[in-house]
């Protein structure tokens, strides 16, 4: 399981949150933690973000959605080693969770734009760049546009971006409007495409989703899939979801009436490039927790052919040693086509 330490924003932002005219209390954080929870299909315009909630977001989901976005940049990173994007999107962008993670592992940009509707988020964003700038250069190169999620779609200027990114958000609108955004998006990528969603059902579904919308508009999948195939735990009981774990900082514990120093996150994703990627056919992404056993390994891989079960013995130290490094979510490549 991958650990997280996010950049944690703007050094005012324990201060701002602290303060009792901007925060409420855990009871706010409650009612916002139970709408992730069970989250339905909703019209962004009438979600319930008013000012105390937002505090509440970003105190209590920030760092861990920054958690989730800065692990996948980190498997963006050992998938494509070469990539440094000079330009990035964001739809959606929140408080900019997905800048502040994009920091941690994309320091230098030449533009970036964030596009977001709600109002309280929008008086927030600036202040944090402001706040930011003293550490990060790049963001006098951050434009912040006003925009409803729903309104993306349509006709604008389609410039294209290195990299574009839609995280936690498909969850927050229709599936019917989920395809206009998935294919204004792609028209504005360049290289890459990057979803990031709960690691619920609900959130692979909507991955699903994109992942054939995406397909039949000519996407080469990066990550978690490693190849083009049908996904095997679609139309199944599982579903594909992987994990990061992260500090608490004071008053996350408190908002969360939390003891535990750290907390776990999960997520799904998709990275979708527009070149073909060569792939090594005996490759697997690891689905879940490898199993140890005395004397042996088992990982549950998906692989070209479906999911697959294989076990790594002592009996080849070698191969043993090496798996012992590998954990949820890292690429296995096995020695022949059956293991």
């Amino acid at each position: 399981m991958t650990f997280f330490k996010p950049f944690e924003g703007p050094p005012f932002l324990e201060k701002i949150l602290s303060d009792p005219s901007f925060i409420t209390s855990s009871d706010t954080f409650e009612k916002i933690s139970l709408t992730y929870r069970n989250r339905v299909s909703l019209n962004p315009s009438s979600l319930p973000f008013k000012k105390e909630d937002v505090s509440v977001y970003v105190a209590a989901r920030m760092p861990a959605t920054m958690a989730a976005i800065g692990a996948v940049l980190e498997r963006l990173h050992q998938e494509k080693p070469q990539f440094l994007p000079s330009s990035f999107l964001d739809i959606g962008s929140g408080p900019g969770s997905f800048l502040w993670a994009l920091l941690g592992k994309f320091p230098k940009f030449e533009r970036g734009v964030l596009y977001e509707g709600n109002a309280f988020f929008l008086d927030l964003l600036p202040l944090f760049l402001k706040a930011g700038e003293a550490s990060f250069d790049a963001l006098k190169n951050v434009e912040v546009v006003r925009k409803n999620v729903l309104e993306v779609s349509s006709p604008d200027c389609l410039e294209k971006f290195d990299l574009v990114s839609l995280c936690y958000l498909l969850s927050e609108i229709p599936p019917k409007s989920q395809m206009g955004l998935l294919e204004t998006a792609w028209a504005k990528t360049g290289d890459v495409l990057m979803i990031v969603e709960p690691g619920t059902p609900l959130g692979f579904s909507n991955i699903t989703r994109a992942r054939q919308f995406l397909k039949e508009r000519g996407g080469f999948f990066c990550a978690p899939c490693p190849h083009q195939n049908k996904c095997p735990l679609e139309d199944t009981k599982d579903w594909c979801h992987f994990k990061v774990r992260l500090t608490r900082s004071r008053l996350h514990r408190h908002l969360k009436s939390a003891s535990l120093p750290y907390e776990d996150e999960k997520y799904s994703y998709l990275i979708v490039q527009k070149k073909p990627l060569e792939r090594n056919p005996l490759e697997g992404r690891i689905l879940k927790n490898p199993l140890k056993r005395p004397g042996h390994l088992i990982f549950d891989l998906c692989t070209h052919t479906g999911e697959e079960r294989i076990t790594v013995s002592k009996k080849t130290p070698k191969r043993y040693k090496e798996a012992q490094k590998k954990d949820w979510g890292d690429l296995w490549t096995r020695e022949r086509e059956k293991e």
